[in-house]
C-alpha cells in the first residue's frame, strides 16, 4: 500500500503572508480613565469648603467639580489643578485637587 506524499496544493513561503495587525482605536467607553482614589476632605476652619481630589492614570480628564445642595437643584461647577510628579524611576498619575468654597 501507497501512502499520498502531499495533501492538497502546495505552500511556499512566498504564498504565506503575516496577516498586519488589527487597528484598535484608543479605549474611550466606560470606565476609561475613571477617576481613582477619590477623597473628600474639609477645607477650612470653619467646616464651610471642602477640598475633593481623585486620579487618573491615562490623561489628565477634567478637573471640574460639579456640586449642589440638596434642598436646591441649582448646579455650581468649581474647577481645580492637575499635578503630576516623579520620584526616582516613578511617575505618578494624574493628581486633581479641587477646592469648593461656598455656604451650602
Amino acid at each position: 500500500m501507497r501512502l499520498p506524499t502531499s495533501f492538497g496544493p502546495s505552500l511556499s513561503s512566498s504564498s504565506l503572508s503575516s496577516p498586519s495587525p488589527p487597528t484598535v482605536p484608543p479605549p474611550t467607553g466606560p470606565g476609561y480613565n475613571a477617576p481613582q482614589q477619590v477623597h473628600i476632605t474639609q477645607g477650612d476652619h470653619l467646616g464651610k469648603a471642602v477640598i475633593v481630589s481623585w486620579v487618573t492614570m491615562k490623561e489628565p480628564g477634567s478637573d471640574t467639580v460639579v456640586y449642589w445642595s440638596e434642598d436646591n437643584n441649582s448646579k455650581n461647577t468649581a474647577n481645580g489643578i492637575v499635578t503630576t510628579y516623579t520620584y526616582f524611576d516613578y511617575t505618578s498619575g494624574f493628581i486633581h485637587r479641587c477646592h469648593i468654597n461656598s455656604s451650602f
